[in-house]
């Protein structure tokens, strides 16, 4: 009851703020606030359950074509350390879309380059892996397969307000990682990194070390590696490119993402 009294509350003050224009606002902003409002004052209740559940599973969702289930938006403010009750205001003042978005500080690097991660719910790599919120379910996103060959690229797309999360098979020694956006790599074997373009990484069983000894010691840090992609306001491209270690008498061809 404290919960539901809460976010029936959350919109008379949406309608004091705003008038009858409230009603203009995307299902994101009107919805999404009291419901996260809501649960936020209750402490987590049942009644979010199936908000959860459709932010959770469908990270590639725009946000701008959520409605309750931006409950989960909201909640990744506050994990993150920005507090949704000190932003609602210029939210409602930003009113629609990317005026909304960056308003809410969503456009923070450390808002998106844990976004997509966040709802993979993997502790065993990383906080970034994991969300919280009141009232969250066990649920958790399904990663789309994504195999990079040797000598091949593997590509994705994202389109803007929305995450893509991938899970990597490797058939190559090196792979190299670009992308338009924000990307997170990340594997139980210890690895979690926020990526710029051009990075390249090792997926040689073995590691990536030349006869010689020569050069960069790399182990065999993706297998089993995930990745998440946003690109905040603007769609996001990802190009992972398969390609074998070529040895040389001084160093092997492979940078050390440390």
């Amino acid at each position: 009851l404290r919960g539901i009294l809460a976010h029936e509350l959350m919109h008379c003050l949406q309608f004091q703020y705003l008038g009858v224009a409230a009603y203009e606002m995307p299902d994101w902003i009107l919805e999404g606030v009291p419901a996260w409002a809501g649960e936020d004052v209750a402490g987590g209740t049942s009644v979010s359950t199936d908000w959860w559940t459709k932010y959770l599973t469908t990270p590639e969702r725009s946000l701008y074509s959520r409605s309750y289930d931006a409950i989960g938006f909201y909640a990744h403010l506050d994990e993150i350390g920005i507090d949704p009750w000190q932003r609602f205001t210029a939210i409602y003042d930003g009113f629609s879309f990317e005026p909304a978005f960056e308003a809410a500080g969503a456009s923070s690097g450390s808002f998106l380059d844990s976004w997509p991660s966040s709802t993979l719910r993997r502790t065993d790599i990383g906080r970034s892996w994991d969300a919280t919120g009141p009232g969250i379910t066990i649920d958790r996103a399904t990663p789309k397969p994504l195999h990079v060959r040797e000598g091949a690229a593997a590509t994705a797309t994202m389109g803007k307000v929305s995450g893509g999360l991938y899970q990597l098979s490797i058939d190559a020694d090196l792979v190299v990682i670009d992308f338009s956006g924000s990307a997170r790599l990340g594997s139980p074997g210890g690895l979690d990194q926020v990526l710029e373009p051009g990075m390249t990484f090792c997926a040689k069983p073995g590691g990536c070390t030349c006869p010689s000894g020569a050069g960069s010691q790399l182990s065999d840090i993706l297998t089993d590696a995930f990745l998440g992609l946003t690109g905040g306001t603007q769609p996001a491209q990802l190009t992972i490119t398969g390609a074998p270690l070529v040895c040389t008498e001084e160093v092997p061809e492979v940078v050390d993402p440390c």
